[in-house]
């Protein structure tokens, strides 16, 4: 919950009057969606404007709706479908983890992979970057878009139709 925390305190920081819209997971136990919750009141993160959906709580959002009106996304590298959605939709996402921490080769290599195509950049928890810099060099592309197109011109079709 700290590493969270932490991160949420560096975009305020780097974003005062960005509106946030945070989701936790299916998966986030409720302990930590409380502990984050009364984090960002303690710290004074959250303002009238954000918005804050806590799944295990039981509150729902569209994910595809989240992602669609960010500027950019901001997710753990163990949310492998969060990672995989963000790519798809071609919009901007830094993940962040603590190298030390991630003993999954899987999904270090898939995520040296996607750098390497510029489609998402890696945060260091340890050593920070400005998100800035983090966004800066990568190559959005609507992967859902794209692919849609390839099937409609492979089926013979105008992506119209």
């Amino acid at each position: 919950m700290e590493e969270w925390g932490a991160i949420l305190q560096k975009v305020r920081s780097e974003y005062p009057q960005a509106h946030l819209l945070l989701t936790t997971s299916r998966r986030t136990p409720i302990e930590f969606e409380y502990a984050l919750a009364n984090y960002c009141t303690q710290h004074n993160l959250v303002r009238n404007s954000d918005q804050m959906t806590w799944v295990a709580q039981g509150q729902q959002c569209d994910i595809k709706d989240y992602i669609l009106a960010a500027d950019w996304v901001l997710s753990s590298a163990d949310s492998t479908s969060m990672v995989a959605e963000v790519v798809m939709s071609g919009q901007p996402l830094i993940v962040f983890s603590d190298a030390s921490k991630m003993h999954d080769a899987a999904i270090q290599q898939q995520l040296s992979f996607l750098e390497r195509q510029k489609w998402m950049s890696k945060m260091d928890i340890i050593q920070p970057q400005p998100f800035k810099l983090l966004l800066g060099g990568m190559n959005s592309l609507n992967h859902t878009e794209t692919l849609t197109a390839k099937l409609y011109n492979a089926l013979g079709m105008s992506h119209q139709e």
